[in-house]
C-alpha cells in the first residue's frame, strides 16, 4: 500500500514544481499566438486577439472578447488558491505579487476615468477587479477545504472558455476575408490549464 502511494502521490515538492512549471506554461501560451495569418504576417496571442477585435468591428462582440479575457482570471484564482498555505510565507507572498500582476495587466487604459461609459473598458475594469477579489478570497485560506474542487474546475473553464473563444474568434477573422491558422499558443495553453486541473484532482487524492 504504501509503494502505491509512493508512485501515484507526489510529495510535495515535486507538486509544487509541476504547478509552477504549469503555470508558467499557462501564461506562455496565453501570450504566444492563438492566431496566425501568413497571408498578411498577422498573429495575435488571446489578448492581442481580443483587443484586434474591438478596434476591428464597429459592433464589437463582446461576448467573445469576455470569452478570450477569461482565461488570466482562471489562473489567478487558481494560483491563489493553490498556494494559499502556509500563509505569509515566500510563496505566498509570491502567489499574491502574481495575482496583482495578473489584476493590473487587465486593467483598462487610463482613459477609462473619462470614458467610464465604454464597454470594452467597463469588461477590462470588472475583470480586473474579479482576479483581484478573487485572489485575495483564496489567498485567505478561508476556500482551503475546497480547493482542490475548485482548482480542478477552474482548468477546465480556462480550457474550455479558451477553445470556446478561439472557435468564435476565427469564425470573426474568416468573416472579414482573412484565412486565421491554428496558432501553437492556443494548443499550449489549453493542454496547460487540462493540467492544472488534472493537479486539482491529483491533490484531492493526496490529501
Amino acid at each position: 500500500m504504501n509503494t502505491f502511494k509512493n508512485v501515484w502521490i507526489p510529495s510535495p515538492r515535486p507538486r509544487n514544481l509541476w504547478l509552477i512549471l504549469l503555470i508558467l506554461g499557462a501564461f506562455i501560451g496565453y501570450l504566444l499566438p492563438w492566431i496566425v495569418q501568413s497571408s498578411s504576417s498577422l498573429t495575435f496571442g488571446a489578448y492581442d486577439l481580443a483587443e484586434w477585435i474591438t478596434l476591428r468591428l464597429p459592433d464589437r462582440p463582446m461576448q467573445v472578447v469576455l470569452l478570450l479575457r477569461l482565461p488570466p482570471v482562471c489562473i489567478a484564482l487558481i494560483i491563489a488558491l493553490a498556494l494559499a498555505r502556509p500563509r505569509f510565507q515566500a510563496r505566498w507572498w509570491v502567489a499574491l505579487g502574481t495575482v496583482i500582476l495578473i489584476a493590473f495587466a487587465l486593467l483598462p487604459p487610463l482613459e477609462f476615468i473619462n470614458q467610464r461609459g465604454d464597454v470594452n473598458y467597463g469588461q477590462q475594469f470588472q475583470l480586473a477587479i474579479i482576479a483581484l477579489i478573487g485572489g485575495v478570497i483564496g489567498l485567505s485560506g478561508l476556500l482551503h477545504a475546497w480547493r482542490a474542487y475548485l482548482i480542478a474546475i477552474l482548468g477546465l473553464i480556462s480550457a474550455g472558455v479558451s477553445m470556446i473563444g478561439y472557435l468564435q474568434a476565427v469564425e470573426i477573422v474568416q468573416g472579414l476575408g482573412l484565412n486565421p491558422q491554428l496558432g501553437f499558443g492556443m494548443i499550449v495553453f489549453v493542454g496547460a490549464s487540462l493540467l492544472l486541473s488534472l493537479y486539482g484532482i491529483r491533490t484531492h487524492r493526496g490529501s
